[in-house]
């Protein structure tokens, strides 16, 4: 009894590392010219392979992609496959995509949906960039009319407004240390902006960063989205703990600031800095 539990554990553990996939349902807009793609992906058995197709590739199409051990002329299965959205209706459909691994019989499926978008917000890690330091990822999330968020919106580029120029700009990828996505390298070979871009800091204060979806007719509908970011300088007074001193005595004050390197002494009087002490 102990033996055939065993192996019935055994069996239902295999099935499970075979049966896994890294998304079970996506939400893609629809195709309004340029296409946007998602990557699905199989985890489990390393011998796997499987087959890919769509229920309704009028909405949208899989292919397979190959890995470091095949090419596209020689693929007939894999573990990887790439989702286009093909249809051009701005309305709500649907198709399943299924994996069948040609070994084991097993099946494993994404079911994909395909609508408009009715509003985008921006988000951000933080509303605080730090001047001189590394820039900050801004990024569009967009949202169904039942307000259900796109897995990826790629296929969709985006005007962006920084109000005022003069706080923050526009920093491109190509001139980043940071891995951008294929659709970001996209854009940016063309001259234009995906939803997500990189800000950095030009001086201190208040700015506004605006987009707006991107000479598309039918989503001009789409309200603008906006959120308001603050650059601060990253000082430091030394000392920095709290000090006693007796009356008649004197502490020298010291302020440094790091721009993505050594912190440096501050000269005042300063044009943009200055020490002020309470009582």
């Amino acid at each position: 009894m102990i033996r055939l539990t065993i192996i019935f554990c055994l069996i239902i553990q295999i099935y499970c590392i075979t049966d896994k996939i890294n998304e079970r349902r996506i939400l893609l807009p629809y195709n309004d010219g340029i296409p946007t793609n998602f990557t699905l992906e199989t985890f489990g058995d390393e011998n796997a392979c499987y087959k890919w197709s769509s229920s309704r590739s009028d909405i949208a199409s899989v292919k397979p992609l190959p890995d470091s051990t095949t090419s596209i002329a020689t693929l007939s299965c894999s573990k990887r496959a790439l989702v286009t959205v093909v249809s051009r209706i701005p309305k709500h459909q649907s198709t399943v995509i299924t994996a069948h691994d040609l070994k084991t019989n097993l099946q494993i499926r994404c079911d994909v949906e395909v609508d408009a978008i009715s509003r985008i917000t921006i988000q951000t890690t933080t509303k605080e960039i730090v001047y001189g330091e590394l820039p900050e990822t801004i990024r569009v999330f967009a949202y169904s009319d039942k307000n259900d968020i796109f897995t990826s919106i790629g296929g969709v580029s985006f005007d962006w407004n920084l109000i005022p120029s003069d706080v923050i700009r526009y920093r491109p990828w190509s001139t980043s240390s940071y891995a951008s996505p294929d659709f970001v390298e996209y854009w940016e070979s063309r001259g234009r902006k995906s939803s997500m871009i990189l800000v950095e800091g030009v001086k201190t204060g208040s700015a506004k960063i605006r987009a707006t979806i991107n000479d598309n007719e039918s989503m001009n509908k789409v309200e603008p989205a906006e959120i308001n970011i603050h650059v601060v300088a990253n000082l430091l007074l030394l000392p920095s703990n709290d000090v006693f001193m007796v009356p008649g005595s004197t502490i020298h004050f010291r302020a440094e600031i790091s721009k993505q390197g050594p912190r440096v002494s501050l000269q005042f009087p300063n044009q943009q800095y200055y020490l002020e002490v309470y009582d």
